[in-house]
């Protein structure tokens, strides 16, 4: 039985994370699964949950991939709801290996949805603080996306794009995560 995520049927298990002082991670938005239903991938479904729940650290994988303006709505709004970047840095045809054959690849980098999003995201209101690092291993290896979010500068600098902040790229690799799982 499949239910969304703001069903009251949910809540004691947001209740029990509350009590145990852990995350949950939502794997939300798209899926490649033909059978998966997309009707469950709304991210604002999330809203409600941090309503509720505001003491509750809320991960939404993949920045909600379909959803990102949803997601970052609801990151600016909530102080308890974060992201990863897991899987953008493909979608961004910034690594190729892991890209399925199903999704367009666009040339132009100012076009993909990674670059605006993380800029606007580490440049803003202190949100450099709600990105997290994430792979989508096995599909991309960590090694590689952490080469590619260190590397975004020089590509973005060859390109007449702004710079994201040094200081917000060390947030998303290292400080952010450990903050949200409550990791030295």
């Amino acid at each position: 039985m499949a239910i969304n995520y703001d069903e009251k049927i949910a809540f004691p298990i947001y209740e029990k994370a509350v009590e145990l002082d852990v995350p949950i991670e939502f794997h939300i938005g798209y899926t490649e699964f033909t059978r998966g239903r997309l009707k469950f991938a709304h991210v604002l479904d999330l809203d409600e949950v941090a309503l509720a729940f505001p003491k509750l650290r809320i991960l939404i994988c993949h920045m909600g991939h379909y959803n990102y303006q949803d997601t970052v709505a609801l990151m600016v709004k909530h102080e308890n709801i974060f992201a990863d970047v897991s899987w953008l840095v493909s979608l961004a045809a910034l690594d190729r290996h892991s890209i399925s054959s199903r999704h367009p690849v666009v040339e132009c980098l100012y076009s993909q949805l990674f670059y605006p999003i993380l800029y606007y995201f580490t440049q803003t209101r202190g949100a450099s603080d709600k990105l997290l690092f994430g792979t989508d291993w096995p599909s991309t290896s960590p090694r590689r996306v952490v080469e590619i979010i260190n590397g975004l500068n020089p590509m973005l600098k060859e390109h007449n794009l702004p710079l994201i902040l040094w200081e917000s790229i060390y947030n998303i690799l290292e400080r952010n995560w450990r903050k949200v799982f409550k990791l030295k």
